[in-house]
């Protein structure tokens, strides 16, 4: 699916700041049936949702610095999501890499 973008970067003497903001609508379609499995003796069966289909918008950013070495980077991630069900997500990430 298409994802809106906008991005933003500005360089200044330490180093330059990248950025960039998305959001978009993903669809989750189902098919299938109920599963049933045996772990050490206890039953576990996961029961296929009621919902055929499952759509999801989100909104998410990404954000980096790079040093002006530029050998580096410090990373920064989300994403929010709710969906049809009624879930909510929400995921961060945080980085940080160096080149030798």
């Amino acid at each position: 699916m298409p994802v809106s973008r906008l991005a933003w970067h500005q360089a200044t003497e330490n180093g330059s700041f990248h950025s960039a903001l998305r959001a978009s609508v993903d669809g989750i379609f189902n098919w299938g049936d109920d599963v049933n499995a045996t772990l050490y003796g206890q039953s576990l069966v996961f029961v296929d949702t009621d919902e055929s289909s499952i759509a999801r918008g989100f909104l998410g950013g990404d954000f980096a610095f790079v040093p002006s070495a530029g050998n580096s980077a410090l990373t920064f991630g989300f994403e929010v999501g709710y969906d049809t069900t009624e879930a909510f997500t929400a995921e961060a990430r945080l980085g940080a890499s160096h080149q030798f």
